[in-house]
């Protein structure tokens, strides 16, 4: 029943009266409740109590405490505390080198390792947890998953062709066990490899092979995304990089899919479709936002944690404490003296806890006053920096060299453009940095990868110039010279942004 209908199994366990177990018995119905959780995709947040059981129940080299051990690691990893999930799993697989019968175990906590040492970069490290993992596969499906992981680990260390082969053998295994979903995401997985090691080429013949061979059930939106990306570096029609970036916005189960919304809206811009543009770019702020409040939703669930955490062990110490006294109590002749010192200091305990709280609520109410006030500040800086750069925009649309350039923007004819001579460039330099000194500075600190190049193409845009104008002060005899620049900079941005 746990492996037919997991579903079923947690819910009948999870409706027994447990309160009254033995430690013995609180211990292993804390194993198989948590085990039906995890398999029903449930959160195992609820049963840290339950497993601290377990753990304090089994002893050292039991394969049981390595059961507990696995799930503790598991509902670590759901609030991100990453070093403590590690250190649950090296303790389990050193149990479970007691216990080779434990094969099942032993393949989820090295898959499990290992993701966690590849998440936090340790890439070595991982490479050791999945390549002994491949020993423990039963599939020929969970041999190509281990293939796929060994292959990304090399190349996130920048091994290329360790990083082929192993993807490749990966494709091979998936295909071999007749998985046509396996075998698309496998492909894709290719294509990707090839991109991260410059060859586009290859990079685009997977990533169709991979939309190609997806079933029809399977989402696409990553498949049409990575085609998309990689016709528009390859310079392709703008029509069909949007075809492509639209049908990847439809799939909403691709969580990459906001990015869609930044390439349409450069689509737009070039096309002049400005409204569209811009409604593509509310789109990706609202997606920014959304994922912003799920990133803090996930530290919330962690601050619960650590609080229950805490309450937790105030209350096993509490209970300590009381267990003492009771100790004393019983060792001690004179009860009705005993008694009387008990309640004195239960009372002053008491008094204690009351200022306690008392002071709690005073330092929580400061904390609010300081958010508060700190919010207003912060509010107040935005608006003086708004005043600022909206100045600046005034101040330079009113200069001669400003409206030259709209002047020579205006004049009709093909290319070359009128650019302006060396020293009216240099006057648009230096006169650009002096009024937009505060917004360039604020652009250093927060992209300092950002050129000169490139934060003058940033001013010139924020003050309203077409392309065709920032190119004429740039120097530029066409506009393919400011659209390099464009990419360059949103690349840098939107790099800045991720991390």
């Amino acid at each position: 029943m746990m492996y037919e209908a997991p579903d079923s199994a947690f819910l009948w366990l999870d409706a027994l009266p447990h309160a009254q177990y033995s430690e013995a018995v609180a211990a292993r119905y804390a194993l198989l409740l948590t085990r039906a959780a995890d398999k029903s995709g449930r959160s195992l947040l609820p049963y840290d109590s339950l497993l601290n059981i377990a753990l304090r129940h089994y002893p050292a080299q039991s394969e049981y405490r390595a059961w507990a051990l696995l799930y503790k690691a598991c509902m670590e990893d759901e609030v991100n505390h990453s070093d403590e999930a590690i250190r649950h799993l090296q303790e389990a697989l050193l149990i479970l080198e007691q216990h080779p019968e434990e094969r099942e175990t032993k393949r989820i906590a090295l898959g499990l390792l290992g993701d966690l040492y590849y998440q936090h970069k340790h890439y070595d490290e991982s490479l050791k947890a999945q390549q002994q993992l491949l020993s423990y596969c039963t599939s020929v499906r969970d041999s190509a998953l281990s293939f796929k992981d060994i292959g990304s680990a090399y190349a996130m260390k920048g091994e290329r062709d360790s990083a082929y082969h192993y993807n490749r053998l990966a494709l091979h295994y998936a295909r071999l066990a007749n998985d046509t979903a396996l075998t698309a995401n496998y492909l894709h997985s290719l294509a990707l490899t090839h991109h991260l090691f410059s060859q586009p080429d290859s990079a685009l013949v997977y990533a169709q092979q991979a939309l190609a061979t997806a079933p029809t059930s399977e989402p696409k939106g990553r498949f049409y995304y990575t085609i998309g990306s990689l016709l528009d570096e390859q310079g392709a029609s703008p029509d069909s990089i949007a075809l492509h970036m639209q049908r990847a916005a439809l799939d909403t189960t691709y969580d990459g899919r906001f990015m869609t919304s930044l390439i349409l809206s450069d689509l737009a811009e070039q096309k002049g479709d400005y409204e569209t543009a811009i409604d593509h770019l509310y789109n990706y702020i609202d997606h920014l936002d959304s994922l912003y409040t799920a990133e803090r939703s996930v530290d919330v669930q962690q601050l619960v944690y650590d609080y229950d955490t805490r309450l937790q062990v105030q209350a096993a110490e509490a209970q300590a404490r009381q267990t003492r006294l009771l100790l004393i109590g019983g060792a001690v002749i004179i009860i009705g003296l005993l008694t009387i010192c008990y309640l004195v200091y239960s009372e002053k305990k008491q008094r204690q806890l009351q200022e306690a709280q008392q002071q709690a609520a005073q330092a929580e109410a400061k904390v609010a006053t300081l958010k508060l006030a700190l919010s207003n500040r912060e509010e107040a800086l935005n608006e003086l920096r708004l005043s600022t750069l909206h100045l600046a925009q005034g101040r330079f649309a009113q200069s001669e060299l400003y409206k030259k350039l709209c002047q020579l923007s205006e004049k009709e004819g093909k290319q070359p453009l009128p650019v302006l001579s060396h020293t009216d460039r240099e006057r648009l330099y230096n006169e650009v940095f002096e009024l937009f000194a505060d917004y360039i500075k604020e652009l250093r600190e927060t992209s300092p990868s950002l050129t000169d190049t490139d934060l003058l193409y940033l001013c010139l845009q924020d003050s309203g110039l077409t392309n065709r104008a920032i190119a004429i002060g740039m120097g530029y005899s066409d506009l393919s010279g400011v659209r390099q620049v464009k990419k360059r900079v949103k690349e840098k941005l939107a790099k800045q942004s991720a991390t």
